[in-house]
């Protein structure tokens, strides 16, 4: 029954993942739809083929640093000759993970990058960002982890990374064009496979049909119904509108913001965190836009860096031991320590990121400038 349960949530995620090129390229001018498609596109093929031969190792196994080559030689082995079914299930769900963090962060890099930037750019990201962040947090054997750092589904490891990684990649962008002409249409079937898929992502660490199961799914409804509240208030309080683009935007912040406690808090925790986390994201998403430094096209930073880090916030605060014995106490129960080791959980994600980012995003700038040059050379 577990095996089936990974199965069904990963599958579940994959239309997920494909909906977001559906919702970013609509940002794009028509001119440049296509070239955003095959930039996603390639994004995803990319991390699909280094994950499954590098970046799972790195995430989730222990391994000896002055024996790293023997250990990973025999691993790739043992994992292309017959790897088990539990095997394969935890990789796809880990996939999906990595996956969407991948995709949200490319959206910011459309409004400057193509399919070549892509190609460079994620294999070192993935390498030098998300997989030690996993493996930190996640694996057994991380650090992170062995102190007590939680993430239930990715708020540090998958929302904050991605979001701060946006945030680098808009102070190398110049402000374009944003498309006045949404396809209305196009937004609502990819809100939608967005919101199924965000079940599966949040059930993913549950690993089975349990006493968690329930919480996880009501939570995820909560965080989805006043994530988009407090996003829609404060846009009409502001700008005295309301429009799908302000729907959809509360709904996603609402996501984002539950992942980091979606199987720690009880509902009233998850109420209040999204609601809050609603109205922020917005303000955040106001500002940005007349920000002359930096350029956002997908507001990812604003959705997922701020949705991740106020969503470990709420943990911090609302985290009751009686909702997940696998949890901790928080400050509402007068636990001053966890909250403590959890800001040096979010600390540690945004200095991994941005080292990790500006370093990755010199190389590939440098590699990508060597092949140009050669190129008008010849």
């Amino acid at each position: 029954m577990e095996n089936l349960f990974l199965l069904v949530v990963s599958l579940v995620m994959f239309p997920m993942i494909f909906a977001v090129p559906l919702l970013y390229s609509d940002s794009l001018l028509t001119q440049n739809k296509e070239s955003g498609f095959v930039s996603m596109t390639t994004a995803i093929i990319v991390t699909v083929a280094i994950w499954v031969f590098v970046g799972y190792y790195l995430s989730f196994n222990q391994f000896d640093t002055l024996n790293f080559h023997e250990d990973f030689v025999n691993w790739l082995i043992k994992w292309t000759a017959k790897p088990s079914l539990s095997e394969i299930l935890n990789m796809l769900v880990q996939l999906d993970f990595a996956l969407y963090a991948v995709v949200m962060f490319s959206g910011t890099a459309l409004a400057k990058h193509t399919w070549p930037f892509f190609m460079i750019f994620i294999p070192l990201w993935l390498l030098l960002v998300y997989a030690p962040l996993a493996n930190l947090i996640w694996s057994t054997s991380g650090y992170l982890h062995s102190v007590n750092v939680l993430d239930f589904s990715g708020g540090l490891v998958v929302h904050l990374a991605a979001g701060v990684t946006s945030l680098v990649i808009a102070f190398t962008v110049k402000p374009v064009g944003r498309s006045n002409t949404k396809s209305h249409d196009t937004n609502y079937l990819a809100t939608v496979l967005i919101i199924t898929g965000w079940f599966g992502f949040n059930l993913a660490p549950v690993g089975s049909i349990n006493h968690l199961t329930g919480l996880v799914v009501l939570n995820t409804l909560l965080a989805i119904i006043f994530g988009s509240v407090g996003w829609c208030l404060n846009s009409y309080r502001v700008e005295h509108i309301l429009n799908m683009e302000n729907i959809q935007n509360g709904i996603l912040s609402g996501l984002v913001t539950s992942t980091a406690l979606v199987g720690y808090v009880p509902p009233y925790g998850m109420i209040a965190t999204t609601f809050i986390s609603g109205i922020i994201s917005h303000t955040v998403t106001v500002y940005s836009h007349k920000s002359p430094y930096f350029f956002d096209l997908v507001d990812s930073f604003s959705i997922n860096a701020i949705g991740g880090f106020l969503g470990t916030i709420g943990l911090i605060i609302f985290a009751n031991p009686q909702i997940n014995n696998l949890g901790a106490k928080g400050l509402l129960t007068g636990n001053v320590d966890f909250a403590l080791i959890e800001i040096f959980g979010i600390l540690s994600t945004i200095v991994i990121t941005i080292v990790g980012t500006i370093i990755a995003h010199v190389i590939t700038m440098y590699l990508i400038g060597n092949i140009h040059y050669k190129e008008s050379v010849q």
